[in-house]
């Protein structure tokens, strides 16, 4: 990991069946910093982790991890299992 904003989102958004569901949001995580994503059912959380892991594309906004741009709107620039993110759901799902 370099001294790059961990995992930075620039005017993320996503839309679901013609209606967003995320964003736009704009957050940076530092190296070695944690973050917690809570909100009811419905609001987003799983949608935010699958766009960071590549999971999910991007209907608009910019995701780059480590310094390195990843996703571009709708362009996968880094491959989800090229990005070195991982993630557990709470539920065996």
């Amino acid at each position: 990991m370099t001294n790059a904003i961990a995992v930075k989102l620039s005017a993320v958004e996503v839309k679901l069946g013609g209606k967003r569901v995320l964003g736009p949001i704009d957050l940076e995580v530092e190296p070695r910093e944690h973050l917690l994503v809570v909100g009811p059912s419905g609001s987003g959380k799983t949608t935010l982790l699958r766009a960071i892991a590549g999971l999910q594309r991007l209907d608009a906004g910019t995701v780059a991890i480590d310094g390195t741009v990843a996703s571009v709107g709708q362009k996968l620039i880094v491959p989800p299992q090229h990005r070195g993110v991982g993630f557990l759901f709470q539920g065996g799902a």
